[in-house]
């Protein structure tokens, strides 16, 4: 699967530009280019309109559809999504609320500069997710995707991460959402095997906003 850096390079390519001509156009030094292409570094909103203006396709970085495929990319993908979600008897707002809190993560990695590259930490946090979505299907009770056990060492430093942040930072939240953003944070560690402070509060961040 080819990642940010490689279709950035893909896009360097096709513009017919070397490295230290893409990145003299671009305002950085090619060293830099050198390590966004690698997937070192992550490039930032600056870098990211430089390139839109020499003619990048800069959605086509980030989900490698291009941008004329989007539309109908994204129809196909939203009935796909509905349809699957209606066969394991979820409602429209259970459906709202997955897709909710998998976006809250990887807004939240996106955020921190962390994981957005990363497809082995996609894939792991995505899987748990689907674990949990089948393990709580109406359809599919008969018990053959059981919860995981409740990983208590785990859980226990983010209620009390969650808890002393939103106190320090004066966020209000109410229980329910609380217990939501709680869950969230722990499906993302139980994914990557730990617990990441940081993390925790973007997440509260953007739950209190």
């Amino acid at each position: 699967m080819s990642t940010i850096g490689d279709r950035l390079k893909e896009e360097r390519s096709r513009l017919n530009l070397s490295q230290s001509a893409f990145a003299q156009r671009t305002g950085i030094h090619r060293n830099t280019q050198m390590k966004y292409e690698s997937g070192e570094r992550f490039p930032d909103s600056t870098y990211l309109d430089a390139v839109s203006e020499i003619g990048v396709d800069v959605p086509y970085l980030f989900s490698g559809i291009r941008s004329g495929d989007n539309e109908i990319f994204n129809m196909a993908l939203l009935e796909l999504d509905e349809g699957i979600y209606h066969a394991l008897g979820y409602t429209q707002q259970e459906r709202k609320s997955y897709i909710l809190d998998f976006a809250m993560i990887m807004k939240a990695e996106f955020d921190a500069g962390r994981g957005c590259d990363d497809d082995e930490w996609v894939a792991q946090t995505r899987g748990l997710f689907v674990s949990d979505l089948l393990s709580r299907s109406p359809v599919l009770a008969d018990g053959k995707f059981s919860a995981e056990t409740l990983d208590v060492d785990l859980l226990s430093p983010v209620i009390t991460g969650v808890d002393l942040f939103v106190q320090s930072a004066g966020f209000v939240l109410s229980p329910n959402k609380k217990a939501q953003l709680i869950a969230m944070l722990y499906r993302a560690f139980k994914a990557s095997g730990k617990v990441d402070p940081k993390m925790i509060e973007e997440a509260v961040r953007l739950a209190a906003g």
